[in-house]
């Protein structure tokens, strides 16, 4: 499963199919591959690559919000899971032609609710059903 992951660009490890997975993920690691699953990896490399171009854009998709994590820092559990949390509520990109080039826009679309037709309701609930 890492070479599939590293085949499609989104794990990279520590040298050619080698992946450290007992080894602490670090800020920079987990928003380099969030950024690049949510599609924004090419807005990442022209924004400085790794890691500024990546934690920029993690930072502009408000990945961080509401966690300790920061810049060369190990992420704890509860760190990851924010942030992962956090990435599934944003919006993913989306590529548009340009002529000869291409653009990246934010579309409105979750990875949750383009891969898993997911979708977020919001409401009152008046009574509770009996269930057995």
């Amino acid at each position: 499963m890492l070479d599939n992951l590293s085949d499609m660009g989104i794990l990279s490890g520590t040298g050619y199919r080698i992946y450290e997975p007992d080894a602490p993920v670090t800020t920079e690691q987990l928003a380099t591959c969030l950024v690049t699953v949510l599609g924004y990896e090419k807005y990442a490399s022209l924004s400085g690559g790794f890691p500024k171009g990546y934690m920029s854009s993690a930072d502009s998709l408000k990945l961080f919000r509401h966690s300790s994590a920061a810049l060369g820092k190990e992420l704890d559990e509860a760190d990851f899971v924010m942030v992962t949390a956090n990435a599934l509520k944003a919006n993913i990109a989306q590529i548009i032609a340009e002529g000869s080039g291409i653009a990246i826009e934010e579309s409105d679309e979750t990875v949750l609710s383009k891969y898993h037709r997911a979708v977020k309701k919001l409401g009152k609930i008046m009574k509770e059903a009996d269930i057995e």
